[in-house]
């Protein structure tokens, strides 16, 4: 049901223009994305609640369009997400907020083309891993 969901979702994102974070009611939803997002990263029991299992992606260096339309992260072979920090990387996070139920994150090599991207949906009041493409070569703007 929640892969239904999920796909359902990314249909929908596609018609959804991105939203301006400066409002008011964006930054209280800005938030709690934020709650969500910090805790994903530091308890892994809640992680693993929160990813859509089978979970669409891509593997880690994906080298086919086969790649992008057959493959689907699994429970049991997970590995799970931690936070990281900016400044003491060589990694730059950027985040595109779609209505106030879909956020798209990037997270790519500073100076390359290599990258991971990302997707969260709110569902049930809840945010929901969606989506994730591991470190691929891919175009700045996905």
């Amino acid at each position: 049901m929640k892969l239904i969901y999920s796909l359902s979702l990314l249909f929908i994102l596609s018609a959804c223009s991105e939203s301006d974070q400066s409002s008011g009611s964006n930054a209280a939803e800005s938030d709690d994305f934020e709650a969500f997002y910090q805790r994903f990263h530091a308890d892994s029991l809640f992680q693993m609640e929160h990813i859509a299992f089978p979970l669409a992606g891509l593997p880690i260096h994906a080298d086919s369009l086969e790649d992008a339309r057959s493959f689907f992260w699994q429970e049991d072979n997970w590995v799970l997400h931690r936070a990281f920090d900016e400044r003491l990387t060589g990694y730059e996070r950027s985040r595109k907020r779609f209505g106030s139920n879909i956020i798209i994150e990037t997270i790519v090599q500073k100076d390359t083309d290599i990258g991971m991207i990302r997707r969260f949906a709110k569902m049930d009041d809840e945010w929901i891993l969606i989506y994730y493409a591991a470190m691929n070569q891919f175009e700045p703007n996905n």
